[in-house]
Order: C-alpha cells, then structure tokens, then sequence
C-alpha cells in the first residue's frame, strides 16, 4: 500500500534531492581523474572533413566490392541446376547491382551536402564493382545454359545443308 507522507517529515529525509534549489555551483565540482580543460575537442579543420570525405567516398565505392566473394559463394552452392530457387538468386544477381547503380548519386549525395565536390573516380569505381557483380550474374546465366552462346542454341535460324548422297536398304544408286 502506498502511502503519501507529509511535507514536513519529507524535507526532513537525507536522501531527498531538491532540484528546484541549485545546491553546488559549476566551482565547486571537481573534474574526474585524466580531464584537462586545455585539451577539449576544438573544431576540426575544413582539410580533416575532407580528407575524412574522400576516406568515406572510397569506402563507399568499394562496397559492392565486398559483396563479390559472397555473391561467387551463393553461386557455387546453388549448382547449375534449374529451380525457383536459383532463378531467383541469379535474378537478384542481375538486379542489385542495378538498382545501386540508379541510386549512386542519392548515395554519393551524403558526401556533397556542404561542397560540391564530384568524386569522380569513386563513382567510376563503384560502376565497375557493380558492373562485376553483373558480369558474375552473367556467368551464372551461360554456366546454367540460360545464355544462347553455342551454335546449337541458333539451329533455327541456320538453313538445313543439302545431302551428300542418297541411300536407301538394298538399292544401289
């Protein structure tokens, strides 16, 4: 059961903290062991947030990178077999690094919000770490037999050769 007690027997109480009455003032509070007011964080210099900007842009840009080696494991393990399972995952080989090629400036913009620096290189490599996630995607296809690469795969566009010879059982011609 809860029971309110009176004012008076409260103020009277060690424990209780009165936040309306400033008790201690900034002076009297002693900094904890290893602070030094001198060595507070400054501003960092406008050529740390660049060099900082550029380091983030190529981390950026080598991103899909990183997902290659996992893409090339997926399709080592997914065989060359024909289910749902492995179009989908060849599917969504094709289909990744597409859609974060569409969004490259929306993910290089992070980068531009306060100067209008281009980082020309790391979008030129962030296409092309895509464009190998692609080109797995590819292989994946003609190692699955998806891609037309042989020439049986055009016999109906090639017209029919003409017979040599002429044979039938027990004639001679």
């Amino acid at each position: 059961v809860f029971r309110f007690l009176p004012l008076s027997t409260m103020t009277s109480r060690k424990w209780l903290i009165d936040f309306a009455q400033n008790h201690k003032s900034r002076d009297t509070i002693r900094d904890p062991p290893g602070f030094c007011a001198a060595s507070s964080v400054t501003a960092a210099s406008t050529r740390e947030v660049t060099q900082t900007k550029h380091k983030r842009a190529w981390n950026i840009a080598l991103s899909p990178a990183k997902a290659i080696p996992m893409n090339m494991l997926m399709m080592w393990m997914m065989g060359s077999s024909l289910t749902i399972w492995t179009i989908m995952m060849v599917g969504m080989m094709f289909v990744t690094p597409v859609n974060s090629m569409l969004s490259m400036e929306k993910t290089f913009a992070r980068l531009n919000q306060d100067s209008n620096e281009s980082y020309l290189w790391q979008k030129c490599l962030f296409v092309l770490m895509n464009l190998l996630g692609v080109a797995l995607g590819m292989y994946k296809c003609a190692s699955m037999g998806l891609i037309p690469n042989t020439p049986s795969d055009w016999l109906e566009f090639m017209a029919p050769g003409e017979r040599a010879e002429y044979s039938s059982p027990g004639l001679a011609f």
